[in-house]
């Protein structure tokens, strides 16, 4: 595992009783895990085995749409960033640079959100940057670390101002780990046990994120394999079969995360069992997991109301494979638009279009009168590419152009695939 930590001005923390803990902290987590430091000046004492990064804080701060992070980000690759600060500008362009670069943040205010706080120089100094970047970082945080209980309790109901209750948090992941005591050894690697489990269960929150193109092309052929078994199955060439075999245990964790949360878990390991993939088993559902940051779901209101959709329904052959195929195929569009798809919808629309015999004729003409004709034949691309359904089982012609760019846009966005 590997964490970068930022903390904005390191020897101004280290004068502030409160925030002494934190070299000492970064220096013990060093001691078990791969431990970055990003900060404007360098430590007053050694930190064991942590690499410092120093950045031009001016340099930062003139330039609004700096992109320098994105190239230290790259650089480092770290699995989680903890980012320590409050009400500062450069951690927000860091945020905004992990969201590109897609690594996961924990979030650290130290108490600088507590009512006494927020109310200082509300309307000059608070309200403004809660409107410009605060609040974003608040809510695009995987995580809210809180420092005690009350801070967890103030951070769960935090809103504009103080005297405004919300019904629901702005993030509801919020994690407590005490920071008292932090000058006893013992309690200091307490405060480590806690941390890194939490760090674990970030990442384990947002595999795709850290899935890499051979992990992503891997579960795309094991899932092939999955989904012909029985029907001319498709087996791997011996070099696929040996790279996959060689995965470590990390990767694997990262492919049957995704694999389990986009519903394809058990046509992924029967596409391994199909190709004699030894994979260690892994109870996904019992690992600890943050909930995830989901979009609309796709419910009544988003898809069987669609007027589109009432028609296909009002058809009198209701039991058709035709009309099924049409069902699916507006009601995959739908969740595209609703940001709700996931890969099982798209494996279900794969096994319709490819195992039955229908008229395509009919279908090409039905989705014309439902005006979903070029989206249609966009998706028979994306199920070409990733799915492998050969053009000889399309009712269409695939059609690639920017529209098809924006699915797989859509698609890696949101964590699809």
């Amino acid at each position: 595992m590997k964490v970068l930590h930022f903390i904005p001005d390191l020897k101004a923390a280290e004068k502030v009783s409160a925030l002494r803990y934190k070299t000492a902290l970064i220096k013990a987590l060093s001691e078990y895990t791969d431990v970055h430091l990003l900060t404007s000046d360098g430590p007053s004492q050694p930190l064991g085995n942590v690499v410092t990064h120093l950045y031009p804080a001016l340099m930062v701060k003139l330039k609004c749409r700096n992109r320098g992070f994105d190239k230290l980000l790259n650089n480092i690759r770290p699995d989680v960033v903890h980012i320590h600060s409050c009400w500062n500008l450069t951690a927000y362009k860091l945020m905004r640079s992990c969201a590109r670069c897609k690594v996961p943040v924990v979030l650290t205010v130290d108490r600088q959100l507590e009512p006494w706080h927020v109310t200082d120089k509300y309307l000059t100094s608070k309200l403004p940057r809660l409107i410009v970047y605060q609040r974003y970082m608040l809510r695009n945080a995987i995580c809210l670390h809180a420092v005690n209980r009350q801070e967890a309790e103030n951070l769960a109901s935090f809103n504009w101002h103080p005297r405004f209750k919300p019904k629901s948090g702005i993030n509801r992941n919020i994690a407590i780990v005490n920071t008292f005591g932090y000058k006893d050894e013992t309690f200091l690697h307490g405060m480590v046990d806690k941390l890194l489990p939490l760090y674990q269960k970030v990442i384990d929150s947002n595999p795709f994120w850290q899935m890499t193109d051979e992990e992503i092309r891997a579960e795309d052929l094991l899932l092939n394999g999955g989904l012909t078994y029985g029907h001319n199955s498709r087996i791997l060439d011996d070099e696929d079969v040996r790279k996959i075999a060689s995965f470590t245990e990390t990767q694997w964790r990262r492919i049957l995360l995704h694999s389990s949360d986009q519903g394809i878990l058990d046509l992924v390991l029967t596409g391994a069992r199909l190709n004699g993939i030894m994979i260690k088993p892994l109870l996904t559902g019992e690992i600890a997991r943050f909930a995830p940051q989901k979009g609309r779901s796709c419910n009544t209101t988003d898809t069987e109301e669609d007027s589109r959709l009432k028609t296909i329904n009002s058809d009198d052959d209701t039991h058709s494979i035709e009309h099924e195929i049409l069902k699916e195929l507006l009601t995959v569009i739908l969740k595209i638009k609703n940001n709700s798809l996931r890969r099982s919808d798209l494996a279900s629309l794969y096994k319709k279009i490819r195992f039955n015999n229908f008229d395509e004729t009919l279908v090409t003409q039905r989705t014309k009168k439902l005006r979903i004709s070029k989206k249609a034949a966009r998706l028979l691309q994306i199920l070409g590419e990733r799915y492998g359904l050969e053009e000889g089982f399309m009712f269409a012609e695939p059609l690639n152009d920017k529209g098809t760019d924006k699915i797989r846009k859509t698609l890696k966005k949101s964590d699809i695939e």
